[in-house]
């Protein structure tokens, strides 16, 4: 059965919000640009959390990798950013997407931002595990792990697994970390998110 793709338009005034790069002085730090949709949307004090570098959060939510996609001009390439964290695939598995439709889009932004911004890092951000969507658990695994794979496959290209850190030690998601929806984080939770990537650059300056 074939899965209908939603219309990318449907973000255009989402898109039309986001700060120009004229905005931005990248003279005075590293740009860090986090993508994709509402776990990336929706987090509040992205902008404070990496005091070393000019922290631009160009998340639309509800997205899917495709759309990323679509509007990677205007999400990414417009801002020439020195790395770049994306956190796709959520809510592709959650519409019904194939793995290779998602990840056909993924390999697209990759080799673009590769040929555009070739001194940029890609960072991908496993998708997380979720109360809501815990039935889908299986799915989400599988697309990690082909998010691992292609990462692996490309210099300057990452995959920050926030899988396993945000489950409790029955294997299940920690219910302590979401607001009261069940998909999203609340501040515990992205202090789980906030910790993860630290770590990961303090590993790139070493």
């Amino acid at each position: 059965m074939k899965t209908d793709i939603p219309n990318p338009k449907r973000y255009e005034d989402q898109i039309k919000n986001f700060i120009p790069p004229s905005n931005i002085d990248s003279n005075l730090k590293p740009v860090a640009l986090f993508t994709g949709s509402s776990s990336i949307r929706r987090w509040n004090n992205l902008t404070n959390s990496f005091p070393s570098y000019h922290v631009v959060n160009t998340g639309f939510g509800g997205s899917t990798m495709k759309d990323l996609e679509y509007y990677l001009d205007q999400a990414i390439l417009q801002y020439k950013p020195d790395i770049i964290f994306i956190y796709e695939g959520d809510n592709d598995i959650k519409l019904g997407m194939k793995e290779k439709q998602i990840m056909r889009s993924t390999r697209k932004i990759i080799e673009r931002i590769r040929i555009e911004l070739p001194e940029s890092q890609i960072i991908l951000i496993s998708i997380k595990p979720s109360i809501d969507r815990w039935n889908l658990k299986q799915d989400y695994l599988r697309l990690n792990k082909r998010f691992f794979r292609l990462a692996d496959k490309y210099d300057e290209v990452y995959y920050i697994d926030m899988w396993s850190e945000m489950l409790q030690k029955n294997g299940k998601p920690n219910s302590d970390i979401f607001i009261q929806d069940g998909i999203h984080l609340n501040n515990k939770g992205y202090d789980i998110w906030k910790s993860v990537i630290q770590e990961f650059l303090h590993g790139t300056d070493d």
